[in-house]
């Protein structure tokens, strides 16, 4: 056989190889002709779904494809979840218009409309016609919208200012006039005043679920944040790929390297945050440190901070551990809620999901631990309110938001906030909250003697079902104060003559359509 002819043979062989490899690899990943099932794979979920079928997610529906078994979105026989419409290509999609907290009046700000599918992913394909779509503000006040949108990066952006002070919504409607979508509340004022910013602390890199990263351009450009931090466990951080992202995405969104450490459930997890790059190093040596006090050691000359996470799951779900047993000045904050594990609040408060744990953030602040609070999705897209298959342990639940309170929006301020405990927590809906005492915002210390003037003011996104004011003292808590409302607005203002120390305060908001926020508390120190 001449050379010529044996090298054509190897590379034949090669080639059959190589079409026998990805054959392979397409009846692994969609079964075969033969089989009559598909399966649903998501992170760590597998659902083995009949032929012909809807899967547990919607719309996903088991069909034959080209002779394979294979998962389809078919909105059409599956249906959707509520809030969502079906699409005429199968996925059940999801509007969203949101607009900044807080806003100047007569200065300019965007509105931003996306479609996404039941996945949390930008739908090209909805049939919406934007420039049939119109805008209408309630309370019906003058306002200004620019002549053109822009579409960028998924989204179409709107220009508008409103020249009137007040609390306002925005509500969308198709060419025939019939409503789309609201935004969440704003509130405008004639001058600069104390901005509410929005974030992700707990989210994991979708390389995980097998899907590229894309956690920095989806919390900027689809879920509208201002903040954001991606936090794998070290051995799963590719710390060059992580380094080369932020560094492209750093100036469209303020982002906070960080991990979650995972080494000894004992403790609980914990995310770490750090403010700066160089402090970022060192990953492996995270999955060597085997508790919190040895943690917050290593962490001791860094520009960090750490966050309790899910502190009522895994060992801690049914018995105490480790958590709480020991304090650092590192701690500042905890997840009292997150699309993963529900509430960790307390046993029988809304979402808890943990059988009466003795590791709830209640029982920690009646220890004498001062952290504030975070609301976290702990799953793949930041700042998704959807639920995904098998993230959450409350059925049909999707990831809450964190809100801090700064004086303005650079990285610093919210940093600051973040370290002050300057935040309040919701299930996913952008609540406006206001809670101060003598003028201490939520996660301060007050020392003092005198009456307490408490103040609430309370924006929601649907009618407020319960305000609620809640006080420590005396080793027990003590519904303080609550009210309700008929509409989407509540306050309170009252004065505690009765000043302890030791004693602390917070509020809880229930609305009408089950979204929660809980703030930090404010610590009182006689």
């Amino acid at each position: 056989m001449s050379f010529f002819n044996k090298k054509s043979l190897i590379l034949t062989v090669i080639l059959l190889l190589i079409i026998l490899f990805f054959i392979f690899q397409n009846l692994v990943s969609k079964k075969t002709f033969f089989d009559s099932s598909c399966t649903l794979k998501y992170f760590a979920f597998l659902e083995d779904v009949p032929f012909d079928t809807c899967s547990s997610f919607q719309p996903l529906f088991c069909e034959k494809e080209k002779g394979f078994a294979d998962l389809i979105p078919n909105c059409n026989k599956c249906s959707c979840a509520k809030d969502q419409v079906c699409g005429s290509d199968g996925h059940c999609l999801s509007y969203f218009l949101t607009v900044p907290s807080n806003v100047v009046a007569n200065k300019s700000f965007e509105i931003n409309f996306r479609v996404l599918d039941e996945q949390g992913v930008v739908n090209n394909q909805s049939g919406i016609i934007i420039d049939l779509l119109s805008l209408k503000l309630t309370p019906n006040v003058p306002f200004e919208i620019s002549n053109s949108f822009e579409y960028k990066n998924g989204v179409w952006i709107y220009n508008v200012t409103v020249f009137s002070e007040g609390t306002f919504y925005f509500e969308m409607f198709d060419e025939n006039d019939d409503f789309l979508v609201k935004t969440n509340p704003f509130i405008i004022k004639n001058n600069s005043f104390q901005d509410i910013l929005w974030g992700e602390l707990h989210v994991h890199c979708l390389k995980e679920a097998g899907f590229p990263c894309h956690t920095f351009e989806y919390a900027r450009h689809i879920y509208d944040l201002d903040f954001v931090s991606e936090t794998n466990a070290p051995f799963q951080t590719k710390y060059s790929d992580y380094k080369k992202r932020y560094k492209q995405f750093q100036n469209d969104i303020i982002i906070f390297l960080g991990l979650e450490w995972v080494s000894n459930d004992f403790y609980s997890h914990h995310v770490v945050l750090f403010n700066n790059i160089l402090d970022f190093t060192s990953l492996r040596t995270f999955d060597l440190i085997n508790s919190t006090p040895d943690l917050w050691n290593f962490l001791r000359n860094k520009e960090s901070l750490t966050i309790a996470a899910h502190p009522t799951t895994k060992i801690c779900r049914f018995s105490e551990c480790g958590v709480w047993s020991n304090n650092d000045d590192n701690r500042v904050l905890a997840e009292i809620f997150s699309g993963y594990a529900g509430s960790a609040e307390c046993f029988g408060c809304p979402y808890d999901s943990s059988e009466n744990s003795p590791n709830y953030l209640r029982n920690a602040w009646a220890k004498g631990i001062k952290v504030g609070v975070t609301s976290i999705s702990d799953a793949f897209i930041p700042g998704t309110t959807m639920p995904m298959p098998m993230t959450s342990s409350v059925p049909n639940l999707g990831g809450g938001l964190t809100a801090v309170i700064v004086s303005d929006n650079s990285k610093e301020a919210v940093w600051d906030a973040l370290k002050s405990r300057h935040t309040y927590a919701t299930t996913g809906d952008r609540i406006i909250l206001y809670f101060d005492i003598n003028g201490f915002l939520p996660g301060d210390i007050i020392s003092t003697n005198q009456a307490l003037n408490i103040s609430v003011e309370v924006v929601g996104t649907a009618t407020i079902a319960n305000l609620e004011l809640f006080k420590f003292h005396d080793d027990k808590y003590e519904l303080f104060a609550s009210t309700s409302s008929d509409d989407e607005f509540a306050s309170m203002i009252i004065q505690d003559s009765v000043v302890l120390n030791n004693s602390f305060y917070y509020v809880r908001i229930l609305q009408t359509n089950g979204e929660v926020a809980w703030s930090s508390p404010i610590w009182v120190e006689g």
